[in-house]
């Protein structure tokens, strides 16, 4: 019996409706197989891929996961009082789909669906995930196009501001990055990187023809990676919200 709010007494019934875990915790959740999604049926080359990309690739939706039908196949493969032919296409049904031989206990749970009790972790969709995956991308810019010392003096330069840890050091010496850290470069890195590409030696000389036109190519190259990085920083600042409306849900989606 629950107390609700006009104080009168009802009977409720809990019903589990996501379950926050990593990818790994998933896998052993849900008993599928390392490369498979918990959510819906693709194969390993189509994981990553967006919704639109993937009715391109396979000309349909992707078919969600139906447990309690892997659960009725996984019985199948077990029972003895089968024939041999009928076990074995269990066991190669099962297989297609990427799922082990153990039934997931939630599907003897009532009126729940364990394909949508995914949901995104913050700390490891977010952080490890979206900021690390930009991390890397924007290293291999910056070596490309000889700004990892401007970067680093940057980085180490910003001035303090309350609220905010600032680092101590360059950034290529940092060794280690924890979520305390993760979520310091989210709120650090436009800034710093606007600084680091916007500096350049020798721009206020005279320039040959070529040379106007190389950096010419460099600026377009660097407003671009700015743009995604904003956009990339935008969506993992709203993704942090404890709320959200319609208005920023839009936002999200047009970041």
């Amino acid at each position: 019996m629950v107390e609700c709010a006009d104080l009168q007494q009802r009977r409720c019934y809990p019903i589990l409706a996501t379950w926050l875990a990593d990818h790994m915790e998933y896998i052993e959740i849900f008993n599928i197989k390392k490369d498979c999604c918990p959510v819906c049926e693709v194969t390993t080359d189509q994981l990553g891929m967006s919704a639109k990309e993937l009715l391109v690739d396979v000309k349909k939706q992707p078919r969600q996961r139906n447990y309690r039908e892997c659960a009725i196949l996984q019985g199948i493969a077990k029972d003895s009082s089968r024939t041999k032919e009928h076990r074995n296409i269990a066991v190669r049904k099962l297989d297609e789909r990427g799922t082990r031989g153990t039934p997931v206990v939630l599907t003897e749970l009532p009126s729940v669906q364990p394909n949508l009790l995914h949901t995104p972790d913050l700390l490891h969709g977010i952080y490890l995930g979206l900021l690390k995956h930009l991390m890397q991308w924007i290293q291999g810019l910056l070596k490309k196009y000889k700004r990892q010392d401007q970067f680093d003096y940057t980085w180490k330069s910003m001035a303090p501001y309350h609220g905010i840890s600032m680092p101590n050091k360059p950034y290529r010496q940092v060794s280690q990055w924890s979520g305390n850290e993760m979520k310091i470069f989210g709120r650090l890195i436009l800034s710093v990187l606007a600084a680091s590409l916007g500096s350049s030696k020798g721009s206020g000389e005279s320039q040959t023809a070529k040379q106007y036109a190389d950096m010419e190519g460099k600026r377009a190259v660097f407003r671009q990676a700015l743009q995604c990085t904003k956009s990339l920083i935008d969506f993992h600042l709203y993704a942090q919200y404890k709320e959200h409306s319609n208005k920023t849900i839009e936002a999200m989606q047009r970041c």
